[in-house]
């Protein structure tokens, strides 16, 4: 659920693509919300990057962590 791959999890794929069912999904069966990427971003900063309002709003809705910083890992 968590694995990266290409430097990337699921979350931030469908973050990236304002997936909102595959959010939900992903969240409900134990993504972690605040994973980040390769890039140091987390699936929130992706979607307020991609404009993926709905998105945006499942992960706020889910506790996303609206003060973590993108860092480069």
């Amino acid at each position: 659920m968590n694995s990266i791959e290409d430097g990337k999890a699921a979350l931030h794929i469908a973050a990236y693509h304002n997936s909102k069912e595959i959010t939900e999904l992903l969240i409900s069966h134990g993504a972690n919300i605040n994973e980040k990427d390769r890039n140091g971003e987390a699936a929130l900063h992706i979607a307020a990057r991609e404009n993926s309002k709905e998105t945006f709003e499942v992960l706020i809705s889910h506790g996303a962590n609206i003060d973590k910083k993108r860092t480069n890992n």
